[in-house]
């Protein structure tokens, strides 16, 4: 385990975690990124113990116990404490979305155009809100709420934080403003009693939470002042202005809340966290319900236009009516309309009256309402729940009618609702596709949904996947509630044939519905007509046949679960077996059956639709589809019976990338007995791809000339023995196999041969065919191809190329860990060590998070350690323990480690036989073996001979080395125009 002995930094382990970049720092601590196995990517906050006092500690322990204590999804998670060395830390849930001073900043910013800012600020502070209700009923008070102290995850969820004020009784002004550092930002949202060092209590909170709710909303703080005695006397004798006089866009109850926070006296302002809540939840109905701007409004238009009316709600459970009708309450009384809802006079005076007809009651006494209002002049309207009583009974006045269309919401509108609960980007999305499919818009239950499952929602915010989290997501209780009534209101023995249809789900022809119901055609006839006469069900016509479907205000899917279990099971075993009786079975049939069966457990007997789809999707090529339906197998236990279907779903996750599930099916094929000439070609590619280093498996070679060039993945396995063959020194069988590919026209792996043949052939002649080739065709500057290119680059000298080629692969975003290795070269070759050491450091965090480092990037990185003194990561591989590795990569380790090393480099790529002659240089004293490695350089390597010659002509008296360097020098500058090396 890496230690750390002085300020940390990236790279040191504390405790279990591992530093991996700072991504904060403050006067007294510095926080970090950090890699636990336990808890995963975490937030390491650690001390600076040189600025700490004893005051200081305790703080810091006071914040972890007050955080650890406190479990809420507004609260920071914090998971351990402990002290390294002489430094205290903790770590902590990490957020990546900023603080709020950033959001603030983007509501008050003109050029940023947010269309629900204001419901964002409603629903930030509504979370503050209940997250200060957490610590208070905890007995705490946080003192130091401010914007750098909550922080907002990618969701726009707030997270409170810094609990090192924390404290249950009063302090003096003076030890306040030290333990808070006396800091502006912190006084300007202080409260008047803490400014004075009076005893505190949890509203001392509540006035911290109007100032933040202030700068949201004006994107100014409730007092501005340059001095700290400015703030101070402003924040205990002057009133701050209303937030609606400085931008009257402004919520009325917004700007309200405000001011009744910011109170001067603590019994002034609303009396707990809770009562913010409740303020905010009522003030909902203040502002006309999503969805209902259209239909409010003509409503509000239609009433204004007519002296006296008759306005008809819908009577659908679910539509957001009690929503509308709210808003309107809170309308008429702005307007001084009387409003009656217990019937037995109308009252006295000339404002308009509104008459709400909601229940039998009133309807009953309609006559009576009638006759009294008979002769009045005064305006009087009517609302009433629209319903066959009240329509025989209205059917004789003939006043001015208007019928409110409540309609279901968009999923526009539900995508915005689901935003106010701070849920955004794929997480709304998911959701609002899951509200819209289950509760087909109905405003009053998508609002119950989101209102009653806080921690649900929550838990949406943090999941991976959120579409496969919206499956589990629980059903609203007034939906189901409302459904449930609905069911039981349905005739008995009506009830099982229309669980059918809720089971079924899709459009059903009415020409096979007798089938299904086990019905007479006349008796399936009336049944249907009886069925849309409750307005369960609609028919469609289409150029065939005639459909049913449930009606739109049908939510089959509550339906489903408010279903019996037994009603449901008889159904699915019905539905299976009756789709399984066609006499062709397409794909969606496949689906629905394979849905009935799993939907009651009946997973063997949907095993055999499961080979079908793979082997359809098979044939299609269509890979993913293929991948699916094998998971889908595998999740149940289910094996396929058929060979073919196992070597689809063999070829599926091999294209897929996925060579070890591959791996795995192509023993199952073998265990089959099936050893055919393919098989054990897969097989050997499968094998090979799953590492990262080259070995050398000769039990290919038997079948390889026998394999056709046809298939992409015997281009493939051709391409692998080849480079197998030549990292082992076979060139000429290596040059046979990738003359084969050649042969393929339009083929990646003819280009990555024709690459291949163009490195032979500068192996044998000492040119540069491959350094051209390469530069061309760009598409193949990837893996050993890329890292070749590179180190050809730096033997040969062309270190200024080689810093072009790596900015551009930074511009095209293809820059990895062997670019950082290689720009380490470059830095280190051109004078600039510091730099290089940067570089490698950073490399070094990159290189702990690979399972399986690849070889030849590490064995750059351990010998550019070596020369910088720079100590290596823990877990560098030792390389002498793998006797499989390939040989020129195990001499040039040797060498780096300076131990025994061959008198003779052998190896068939001389650039990197090369590089272990430089390693050797570094270290070597005797004049003779000097000799004997300058000999042995490539003379195209000039960039290794001038560092060889640099080395020598530094450490020996022998003047030959001077003469060599310059003499070098001199030939790499005529043979390298526009390259400049630091040696010169």
């Amino acid at each position: 385990m890496s230690t750390f002995h002085g300020p940390p930094m990236p790279g040191d382990t504390i405790g279990h975690y591992t530093l991996l970049e700072s991504i904060g720092l403050g006067g007294n601590a510095t926080v970090f990124r950090a890699q636990s196995d336990e808890f995963g990517i975490v937030a390491v906050k650690i001390l600076h113990p040189g600025k700490l006092t004893e005051v200081d500690i305790k703080r810091f322990q006071r914040e972890f116990e007050a955080m650890h204590r406190l479990d809420h999804p507004n609260i920071i998670k914090v998971y351990e404490i402990g002290q390294h060395e002489s430094y205290p830390w903790l770590s902590m849930e990490l957020i990546t979305g900023g603080d709020l001073n950033t959001f603030i900043n983007n509501w008050n910013t003109p050029d940023i155009i947010i269309p629900n800012k204001y419901q964002q600020i409603h629903n930030v502070i509504y979370q503050l809100a209940t997250a200060l209700q957490c610590v208070h009923s905890n007995k705490f008070i946080h003192r130091d709420l401010k914007p750098s102290n909550i922080l907002m995850t990618d969701t726009a969820t707030p997270k409170l934080t810094d609990f090192g004020g924390v404290k249950n009784t009063s302090h003096t002004v003076v030890t306040e403003l030290t333990k808070l550092g006396s800091l502006v930002g912190t006084v300007a949202f202080m409260a008047p009693e803490q400014i004075l060092g009076e005893d505190i209590d949890h509203r001392s909170d509540l006035y911290t939470l109007g100032a933040l709710l202030y700068m949201s909303l004006t994107g100014q703080k409730p007092f501005e002042a340059s001095t700290m005695a400015e703030y101070l006397a402003k924040h205990l004798y002057e009133e701050p202005v209303h937030p609606c006089l400085i931008n009257p866009e402004i919520p009325q109850y917004l700007g309200d809340l405000c001011d009744q926070l910011l109170q001067k006296e603590p019994s002034k302002r609303l009396e707990s966290a809770l009562a913010v809540q409740k303020f905010l939840k009522n003030a909902k109905s203040l502002h006309v319900p999503t969805g209902h701007e259209t239909p409010v409004q003509h409503f509000i238009d239609w009433q204004e236009s007519k002296p006296y009316g008759i306005a008809l709600l819908p009577n659908i459970k679910g539509l957001g009516t009690q929503q509308f009708l709210k808003y309107l309450y809170s309308y008429w009384q702005s307007k001084q309309y009387q409003v009656v809802q217990k019937y037995s006079s109308l009252p006295d005076g000339t404002n308009p009256i509104v008459l709400l007809l909601t229940n039998h009651t009133l309807i009953s006494e309609l006559d009576d309402i009638l006759q009294s209002i008979k002769d009045r002049t005064r305006s009087v309207y009517i609302i009433a729940i629209s319903n066959r009583v009240f329509q025989r009974c209205v059917n004789r006045l003939t006043w001015p009618t208007h019928t409110v269309k409540l309609e279901p919401l968009p999923m526009q509108k539900i995508q915005q609702m689901v935003q106010t609960y701070g849920i955004l980007g794929a997480q709304n999305e998911s959701l609002s596709v899951y509200l819209n499919n289950t509760y087909q818009g109905f405003l009053d239950y998508i609002v119950d949904f989101l209102e009653n499952n806080s921690q649900w929602l929550h838990n949406l915010t943090q999941s991976t996947n959120a579409t496969d989290y919206c499956s589990t997501a629980p059903i609203s209780k007034k939906a189901y509630s409302d459904l449930e009534a609905a069911w039981h209101s349905i005739t008995p023995h009506i009830q099982p044939l229309l669980a059918g249809l809720i089971v079924y789900q899709h459009p059903l022809s009415i020409t096979i519905l007798p089938k299904l119901w086990n019905t007479s055609p006349t008796k399936t006839q009336a049944l249907v007509e009886h069925l849309e006469h409750i307005k369960f069900i609609v028919r469609m016509e289409d150029e065939i046949d005639s459909l049913v479907r449930f009606s739109p205000f049908v939510l089959y899917r509550v339906l489903y679960q408010v279903l019996p279990d037994d009603l449901k099971s008889a159904w699915h075993v019905r539905i299976a077996r009756f789709i399984a009786q066609k006499r062709r079975l397409r794909t969606d049939d496949r689906q629905q059956i394979i849905h009935h069966l799993t939907s009651i457990g009946k997973h063997h007997q949907a095993s055999p639709h499961y080979e079908k789809l793979i082997q359809s999707a098979g044939k299609q090529i269509q890979w993913t589809q293929v991948q699916h339906w094998a998971q889908q197998m595998e999740l149940f236990d289910l094996e396929p019976k058929d060979k073919t279907t196992w070597t689809f779903v063999e070829q599926a996750y091999a294209h897929l990338g996925d060579y070890s599930t591959a791996l795995q099916y192509n023993q199952k094929i073998q265990a089959l007995s099936d050893s055919s000439i393919q098989t054990i070609a897969n097989a050997y590619l499968y094998k090979h791809n799953l590492s990262s280093t080259l070995c050398d498996d000769n039990t290919i070679d038997p079948i390889i000339q026998n394999l056709s060039t046809d298939s992409v993945i015997n281009q493939q396995i051709i391409h692998l023995r080849s480079l197998q063959h030549l990292l082992f020194n076979r060139p000429l069988l290596s040059s046979q196999l990738w003359q084969k590919n050649t042969a393929v026209l339009n083929s990646i792996w003819a280009h990555r041969a024709n690459v291949g043949l163009a490195v032979i052939h500068d192996l044998e002649h000492g040119t540069d065919s491959f350094l051209h080739l390469l530069a061309e065709h760009p598409e193949q500057q990837f893996g050993l191809w890329h890292q070749w290119y590179c180190e050809r680059l730096i033997t040969s000298g062309r270190w200024n190329q080689l810093e072009q080629y790596l900015v551009k692969r930074i511009a095209f975003g293809l820059s990895e860990l062997e670019d950082d290795i290689f720009a380490s070269w470059y830095d280190y070759l051109t004078g600039n060590a510091t730099r290089a050491q940067e570089r490698l450091v950073q490399a070094q965090s990159k290189i702990k998070l690979l399972d399986s480092p690849d070889l030849n990037t590490m064995l750059h990185y351990v010998r550019l350690s070596r020369r910088m003194h720079i100590s290596l990561i823990e877990h560098t591989p030792n390389w002498s323990l793998y006797g499989d590795r390939i040989e020129n990569y195990l001499v040039q380790w040797n060498i780096v480690q300076q131990t025994d090393f061959p008198s003779t480099i052998k190896t068939p790529i001389f650039w990197q036989k090369d590089f272990a002659l430089l390693d050797l240089a570094m270290h070597e004293s005797s004049e003779v073996i000097r000799e004997h490695i300058w000999e042995q350089v490539s003379p195209e390597s000039l960039g290794i001979k001038v560092q060889i010659a640099k080395i020598f002509s530094d450490s020996s008296k022998n003047p030959i080395w001077a003469d060599k360097h310059r003499h070098t020098l001199d030939k790499c500058a005529r043979n390298r125009t526009g390259d400049f090396h630091a040696w010169h």
